[in-house]
């Protein structure tokens, strides 16, 4: 979230999910596959890079967002390279964390190299705030083969977060945020802490078959197991100075499986520059909500925690039952499983060489969602909304006025399942979008200065807000209410500069608007953004 604020990006909460163009795009790509699943925290320690993409980006990436999505790219033995990297901070809160990094060729045989890299991390202490956990464990190996134009990486990966789920500040009644604990404030118990374990693993194949073309294939496996007994604080009476803790268990689990392929390449037809890439996605996620919210059935003798605003020694009084502590409703809570099918065709066409391009594709989508509302039942899925197909066609035409300065028209469709259930525990229909957008892009000095600046419309159907907790749905969990269909415009811009050999300057701005149809504002939308920040490479030099 640190990161991309500096991109122009607004973290929606703490942790990977972020907004762009004024609403939430969902969590990052990690090496091309969809985040998709819910997950509260990540760790970059894995990350080797990151790139933001404004807009669009349906036509290559499935379930992508028409706001833009952010690509994370995971650190992959590197053929040829022998490097051991250790890395050791303490905050001045006594926080410590201890990350490496090894790289080694492993063996050699004619032209087949293999190499491994293992990547991890151990983090543990006080943060700065009182009772704030965020202890991590985490190992990450990996194994590639390159043989000529052939690369094959097996990645294995196990993390391991203890961390404080939620938020635990209060507001006064004049709408600033109360600090009478000082500004380490925290209302939190010294034992409340979620526990997440994440896994996955995955096998990526590459052939380059030319110079000019490539096919590009990957399985992958992702699961999130989330346990814990949290509290936070959910009423606030100022007139008897008390606060109220909500007492919850969290308990569920994510599960993703996606198979996909890339064919692309590069061509001459009649004297012109063409390129086209097609291939397919499929996406089967699985998850499981078992949230059980402390009442006399739930949690027999238990009477709730009511206690001073501000006392800290009340706060830290506060011991959170265990979570086995629990007794589950004759609900416990829902399964959802969502299957996504993408079939996909993308050509470009330089019509004028350098200065007009052509671009046209469109997607084939299938979304079927199903459901089990009862998990004492054991039910097998059951169709809550019926399979559903699209075509998404999308066309954008590139005009170089001249070496350093384009323009651009584009228009794109989406097709996404949506997340989560309305009140009646209903899993919610698809989202259908539309997006029309015109831009600029500019680069002088041999790419010293550049300029990017976008105007765009968006509109999508079935569109949700989160109701406000404690508010539950027919199953005990948090829903969504249909808002129906949005409407999203403004701009966004970014300018980059480097003065200097190594110095680099980077600014940019969003300002727009989210509203339903009636122009009323959406919640948890931004209308304007801006960030500004310089680095500094060092030059290297190997001994």
């Amino acid at each position: 979230s640190d990161v991309l604020s500096y991109a122009g990006l607004v973290p929606f909460y703490r942790g990977p999910a972020i907004m762009s163009r004024g609403s939430r795009v969902g969590n990052p790509y990690t090496d091309e596959v969809p985040q998709s699943v819910g997950i509260g925290i990540t760790d970059n320690t894995n990350i080797d890079s990151y790139q933001v993409i404004k807009g669009p980006q349906q036509a290559l990436y499935p379930l992508a967002s028409l706001g833009g999505l952010v690509l994370q790219t995971t650190k992959k033995p590197l053929a040829g390279r022998s490097q051991t990297i250790l890395d050791f901070k303490v905050q001045q809160w006594g926080r410590a964390t201890f990350n490496f990094d090894v790289n080694q060729p492993l063996a050699t045989l004619g032209d087949a190299k293999f190499t491994y890299r293992v990547v991890g991390i151990y983090q543990d202490g006080q943060g700065p705030l009182y009772n704030s956990k965020d202890d991590r464990t985490g190992v990450y190996p990996s194994l590639a083969f390159d043989w000529k134009d052939t690369n094959v990486t097996l990645q294995y990966g196990n993390i391991t977060f203890k961390y404080l789920p939620g938020g635990t500040g209060i507001l006064k009644p004049d709408g600033g945020i109360y600090t009478g604990l000082g500004h380490r404030n925290q209302n939190s118990p010294r034992n409340n802490t979620d526990r997440n374990q994440m896994g996955d693993i995955r096998l990526s194949w590459t052939q380059r078959l030319s110079s000019t073309w490539q096919v590009k294939s990957q399985v992958y496996y992702f699961k999130v197991a989330r346990r814990g007994s949290t509290a936070f604080p959910t009423a606030v009476n100022w007139n008897n100075n008390t606060m109220t803790y909500t007492v919850r268990r969290n308990d569920g689990d994510q599960y993703a499986f996606d198979v996909q392929t890339d064919v692309s390449g590069k061509y001459t037809i009649a004297g012109m520059a063409m390129s086209s890439a097609f291939g397919f996605n499929l996406h089967d996620q699985t998850g499981e909500s078992k949230f059980i919210v402390a009442t006399a059935t739930t949690l027999p003798g238990f009477t709730g925690l009511t206690i001073p605003i501000g006392n800290a020694a009340a706060i830290n009084a506060i011991v959170l039952p265990a979570f086995s502590a629990y007794v589950p409703p004759p609900n416990p809570g829902t399964r959802t499983r969502q299957h996504v099918n993408n079939g996909y065709f993308m050509q470009t066409v330089d019509v004028i060489k350098d200065r007009l391009t052509l671009a046209a594709g469109a997607t084939y989508s299938y979304i079927e969602t199903t459901t089990n509302t009862n998990l004492a039942l054991r039910n097998p899925f059951t169709s809550t909304n019926a399979a559903e197909t699209a075509i998404l066609p999308r066309y954008s035409v590139v005009g170089n006025i001249t070496k350093e300065i384009a323009v651009y028209f584009s228009e794109a469709t989406t097709f996404n399942p949506a997340v989560g259930t309305d009140i009646n525990n209903v899993v919610l229909p698809p989202i259908l979008g539309k997006s029309q957008e015109i831009g600029l892009k500019t680069s002088f000095l041999n790419g010293r200065i550049s300029v990017s600046v976008a105007a765009y419309e968006m509109e999508l159907t079935n569109q949700t807000v989160l109701a406000a907790f404690p508010a539950l749905n027919s199953a005990g969990l948090n829903y969504f209410i249909p808002i129906g269909d949005t409407e999203s415009k403004g701009w966004d811009a970014s300018i980059a500069l480097s003065p200097l050999p190594g110095l680099q300057i980077v600014g940019t701005a969003y300002k727009g608007t989210v509203h339903d149809f009636n122009g009323n504002p959406i919640a948890a939308t931004v209308e304007n953004s801006w960030s500004l920040f310089g680095r500094y490479d060092f030059a290297r030099t190997d001994v």
